[in-house]
């Protein structure tokens, strides 16, 4: 019988979850099986790299996906294990981390913290309810399937805790990263330009980089921050060192790491923290939050790391990494690229869809 790959994007709209599906499918070698059904909404597919692709994929558009996590949730108890039977599926993968289904060759992927994170002090979650019910059927999917695959081992960790069991079969696969990014020097005689990458959501913690950035302006300490991804206006941030851009293309990504001095990265949690990697790949100096998944990316000495809860402790930290002599700065540099390295989207998605295909 042909192999043929099902996997389920239809709930995917943020950009890890594209990243993924694009690297995986941009270095897509596996000769077991070249028959694969994508389900997924507009907005995913809209940001597909279709033509860096190495395998022509189909895709299963639906209303439903289009809709709110309820209606995808009805429509997958409703019709998916029809589709599956249907479609000739021989294996399938939910990229959403939760299938509800009876097919057997199951394999989830494992990538969002938040739900996991619901108590943890200092949150300001935009959907409580949701996160709610996807811990909840992430927990059972995995305990129900046995197979998965989680993007860091911190994501494994805090998964793990909800499992009353070990009888899972797992593994760790780390995102790549972009190979378009180039190694340069960018260590200057003042460290002056910041960059920040990702979306703007509430435990991203921009509000409270924002506030630092102002109180360095306050203070006469000419510091910008760079933006790339938000969905604010320069006018809502009423800052002059601050500068938002709207978030660039893969094309454009090695421009624009190489533009500035340094990297700024102050979440509260992170599942793996693609950006941080990237800005290591680039050869910027990086300060980042001391949170647990950083410290597995990179290691700990080369990051200038702060308490992302604590404003004086971000401004104390970026303060501090203008003032460190270039030969630290090179070698810390030098240090998180050679880490960086073993992030290859070419070995991310061969062993992804050898773990599926061996299910």
């Amino acid at each position: 019988m042909k192999k043929k790959i099902v996997i389920d994007a239809s709930n995917i709209k943020s950009t890890g979850g594209i990243v993924h599906l694009n690297g995986i499918l941009k270095n897509y070698k596996n000769r077991e099986c070249n028959n694969i059904l994508i389900l997924i909404n507009q907005k995913a597919f809209k940001q597909l790299e279709l033509d860096k692709f190495s395998i022509k994929p189909k895709f299963y558009f639906n209303k439903a996906f289009e809709k709110n996590f309820l209606v995808s949730f009805i429509w997958q108890i409703c019709f998916l294990d029809y589709f599956l039977k249907k479609n000739k599926c021989t294996h399938f993968v939910s990229l959403n981390g939760y299938a509800f289904t009876n097919f057997k060759k199951t394999v989830l992927f494992s990538q969002n913290a938040l739900p996991f994170l619901l108590k943890k002090r200092g949150f300001i979650l935009d959907n409580k309810i949701k996160l709610f019910f996807q811990k909840i059927f992430h927990t059972h999917c995995i305990k129900k399937f046995k197979n998965v695959i989680y993007v860091s081992k911190f994501q494994k960790k805090i998964v793990s805790r909800k499992l009353k069991y070990k009888a899972v079969r797992s593994e760790v696969i780390y995102h790549g990263v972009n190979q378009k990014i180039k190694y340069r020097n960018h260590i200057k005689k003042k460290i002056i330009n910041f960059l920040y990458v990702s979306q703007m959501i509430s435990y991203k913690n921009q509000n409270k980089l924002f506030e630092v950035f102002k109180l360095f302006e306050r203070k006469s300490i000419k510091f910008t921050l760079n933006c790339y991804g938000q969905n604010l206006t320069n006018e809502q941030i009423k800052s002059r060192n601050i500068k938002i851009f709207k978030s660039f293309k893969n094309d454009n990504i090695d421009k624009i790491y190489s533009k500035y001095d340094a990297f700024i990265f102050p979440s509260l949690t992170e599942s793996f923290g693609l950006p941080l990697v990237e800005a290591a790949r680039s050869g910027l100096p990086i300060c980042s939050s001391n949170i647990e998944v950083f410290k597995e990316l990179l290691n700990k000495k080369d990051l200038i790391l702060f308490d992302p809860r604590n404003k004086k402790d971000i401004f104390n930290k970026i303060f501090y990494l203008t003032q460190l002599n270039k030969k630290k700065l090179k070698l810390m540099t030098k240090s998180n690229y050679k880490n960086s390295i073993k992030y290859n989207w070419k070995q991310s998605s061969k062993r992804f869809f050898n773990f599926v295909l061996k299910t």
